[in-house]
């Protein structure tokens, strides 16, 4: 697959990461619509496993930070998790908001045309993160979405099980420098058979974008939440820009378009 068949050439996919979660607690219902609402290609979110291995939509490992709750994900089971507040803690006027199951989720992601998910293996077994790849995969494919899906991870191996299990579904390698070293985006890519690849501002320099164009690699930048990043790097001609705030990245595409 060509970035051409994901996205018209010449056109940057604006990836709303976590929803609009530079206006809306990361993650939640409200965040996903409005991004949806906003008329944005694409949104990002994460998923993890559950005391009772159902898959959730949550980044942290814990739910301390966006919830009233406290304690790892995976030993809390769904009822439990589904009870706490995950809005309060971004605004009072979300209050009530709840953690999403996948499913749940789906229901609002397959407005966009695009919807990368971030499967979190940190804290869990080889064995969970199998779990949780093949059910990610199970519920995709049970909805028809699988030519809307990109799934990413910073843990690798498991995208070469998701293609295993899934191989119709796109994958893209996330890269962190301390985890990956300098090996080049081609390398990566090919090593786990994926189609994209996702890195932060401040990782992606002038060789390794040369080295994803050569290869016909579409490469997603992360998180580009100010007018000056999204400037910059749509002028770079990347595939997509991952941004808290969609909203500014539509304006910035605007302006670059019309000159």
């Amino acid at each position: 697959m060509t970035a051409k068949t994901l996205y018209p050439p010449g056109e940057v996919i604006i990836v709303a990461h976590r929803g609009f979660s530079g206006g809306a607690p990361e993650n939640t219902y409200t965040a996903f619509s409005l991004a949806a609402d906003l008329g944005v290609e694409a949104a990002e979110c994460d998923v993890r496993l559950s005391y009772d291995q159902e898959v959730v939509i949550i980044h942290d490992r814990t739910v301390n930070r966006t919830t009233n709750g406290h304690g790892a994900v995976n030993d809390i089971p769904l009822k439990y998790l589904q009870s706490l507040d995950a809005g309060s803690w971004f605004h009072r006027r979300f209050s009530g908001e709840r953690i999403l199951t996948l499913d749940e989720s789906l229901d609002i992601l397959q407005r966009f045309q695009w919807i990368n998910i971030e499967i979190k293996t940190d804290g869990i077994s080889r064995r969970e993160a199998g779990i949780l790849i093949e059910k990610t995969t199970t519920r995709i494919l049970h909805r028809k979405l699988e030519d809307k899906v990109i799934i990413s991870s910073f843990y690798h191996p498991i995208l070469v099980r998701s293609r295993i299990v899934a191989p119709q579904i796109r994958t893209a390698v996330l890269y962190h420098a301390i985890l990956h070293g300098s090996h080049r985006p081609s390398t990566l890519v090919k090593r786990v058979g994926a189609w994209g690849f996702v890195g932060g501002k401040h990782e992606i320099f002038a060789p390794m974008l040369r080295n994803a164009r050569q290869n016909n690699i579409p490469v997603f930048v992360f998180t580009l939440n100010t007018e000056r990043d999204l400037h910059k790097w749509i002028k770079r001609g990347v595939t997509g820009v991952v941004t808290n705030f969609p909203d500014r990245a539509l304006k910035v595409r605007k302006i670059l378009k019309t000159g």
